[in-house]
């Protein structure tokens, strides 16, 4: 493999999307969404309790 053909390769895999990163910020906003869902039924379950 000459530098050149190197130089491609390493063009084409530094191009290619970071799936793994976009995977973990959905998951962390899917993760913020639904504590804050539970917490706000939470503090409605203790307001009904009170």
């Amino acid at each position: 493999m000459n530098k050149d053909d190197r130089d491609k390769q390493l063009y084409k895999e530094n191009k290619l999307p970071q799936t793994n990163e976009k995977k973990n910020n959905f998951l962390l906003f899917i993760g913020l969404m639904m504590a804050s869902l539970l917490g706000v039924s939470v503090i409605r379950v203790l307001k009904i309790v009170k």
